[in-house]
């Protein structure tokens, strides 16, 4: 349990704004 929830995490905040992957 986890893994699921940090990829969602990740494609959303990819979708948000590919500048914010590189910030977290």
């Amino acid at each position: 349990r986890g893994t699921g929830v940090l990829l969602m995490y990740m494609v959303m905040v990819e979708d948000m704004s590919m500048t914010s992957m590189v910030e977290v």
